[in-house]
Formats: structure tokens, C-alpha cells, sequence
């Protein structure tokens, strides 16, 4: 962890990120150090860490580790061929997170193609959108994606009992208070814990299924080997 590492890294919902960079092939802390960069690293940086995350879930999900060259190549944003049009159709990806990364690629790829934008500010890139009427990327639709379809905090209902919180909802409600506030780049930063947290969930829960899988076939194996000792018959399995 960074000096500068927001304390609530530290706690055991997020270690995951450990992993995560790790099983990416980045350097240890990358996530965290992310918010030291400035805003034109920050959007390039985060939007290769979401992609190389979204390759990774396909791979896993797919089971074709011999694909992760073919899958890394797709766009992350195309909402026809691309990685979350690919994530969308196996409902790994909600409506709301879909936006969050198309709005992410929107903001990247106009960043990365005038190099006059290397030292713009996000506030600056937000100014500098057109309004609501206009085609393509514009500031209404940059604060829908990154207030996550709210238009303010109080939509946001992180507590779901007494000392029962959805972490989920509680990163959102700051992400959207940061965008009032113009904290742009704090409030992508806070979104895009969500969109890796679900990624590496979704790795996990198909894992865990894995092993799963290949107990339950060791399980079996052992009855049909015992039930062959037991009667001298072979157990069907479909009739258990």
C-alpha cells in the first residue's frame, strides 16, 4: 500500500485487489497508486486495468485459457462484438456498470487521440463537453454513467437492515457526492472498485464451481467403486 492509499483499502472486502493485480501480470498497488497520476494517466491507466480485468473473466468464464489471445484483441466498448457486448449476453454485466465502462472508453479514446489533451484537467474535459442535445459523448451522459443513473445521493440507499450495509450502494453514494463536488477523478476511481469487484467475483463464485464440480465427481466415483464391491453393480449416476 501507497502513503496515500485510502484507508478502507486496507480492510478484507477489498484484498482481493491483491490477487487480482497479481493473476493480471501489473505491479503490486497499481489500483491504489492510480489516483497519483494525473488525470490523462489516470483515464488511460484505469480504462487498460478494466479491459485486461474484463479478458480475464472471459477467459475464466469460457474456460479457454487458449482464447485469452483472440478474446484480448476484442474492443472493450463495442456493444455489438465487444468484450462487455460478450458479458452483457451471459448476464455477468448489469445495465448500470455497462455504461460506467462505454462511458470510461468514451472518455479514454477522446483523451488519447488529440495528444493537446495530455494536460487537461477532468474538470476541464467535462467543461469542454457538449450539452445533453449533442451526439456522441456529452455532459449529461458522463454524469448519468458516473453517478451511476442517480441524479443525486439521496436515490442511494447503501443500508439495507440495522449495521447492514450494501458495499456496493455505500461506494456509489460517495462516487455521486464526488461528482457534485467536481472530484471526477475520485469518483471514476470509487466506480471502477465496483466493476473490478464484480469482475473478480464473478472469477471466484466460477471457480468455486470448478472445484465444486471436481469434488462431486470424485464423490461419485468412490460410491460407483464402492456400490461395485457392496452388490456386484455398477451405480447409475443419472439415478441418484
Amino acid at each position: 500500500m501507497t502513503e496515500n492509499t485510502p484507508f478502507f483499502l486496507d480492510i478484507p472486502q477489498f484484498s482481493f485487489f491483491k490477487d487480482l493485480e497479481a493473476e493480471l501480470g501489473v505491479t503490486p498497488a497499481f489500483f491504489n497508486g492510480l489516483l497519483e497520476e494525473d488525470d490523462w494517466s489516470f483515464v488511460i491507466k484505469l480504462h487498460s486495468l478494466i479491459e485486461a480485468a474484463a479478458t480475464h473473466l472471459l477467459v475464466e468464464v469460457l474456460d479457454k485459457p487458449e482464447a485469452q489471445d483472440v478474446i484480448s484483441f476484442l474492443e472493450l466498448s463495442n456493444s455489438r462484438t465487444g468484450k462487455i457486448a460478450f458479458l452483457n449476453s451471459m448476464g455477468l454485466l448489469d445495465s448500470n456498470s455497462k455504461r460506467f465502462i462505454k462511458t470510461l472508453s468514451e472518455v479514454r479514446n477522446k483523451l488519447i487521440h488529440d495528444v493537446s489533451n495530455v494536460n487537461l484537467s477532468l474538470k476541464q474535459f467535462v467543461a469542454n463537453l457538449p450539452d445533453a442535445d449533442e451526439k456522441g459523448l456529452n455532459k449529461k451522459g458522463f454524469n448519468k454513467a458516473f453517478k451511476w443513473g442517480h441524479t443525486d445521493e439521496s436515490k442511494v440507499q447503501p443500508q439495507k437492515g440495522e449495521d447492514q450495509y450494501d458495499v456496493h450502494e455505500l461506494i456509489k453514494l460517495f462516487a455521486i457526492i464526488c461528482m457534485k463536488s467536481s472530484q471526477y477523478k475520485i469518483a471514476i476511481w470509487l466506480g471502477s472498485i465496483i466493476i473490478l469487484r464484480q469482475f473478480y467475483t464473478q472469477v471466484s463464485h466460477k471457480r468455486f464451481k470448478s472445484e465444486l464440480r471436481q469434488v462431486d465427481d470424485r464423490l461419485i466415483e468412490l460410491f460407483t467403486n464402492l456400490g461395485e464391491r457392496l452388490n456386484g453393480e455398477k451405480f447409475d449416476e443419472s439415478s441418484w
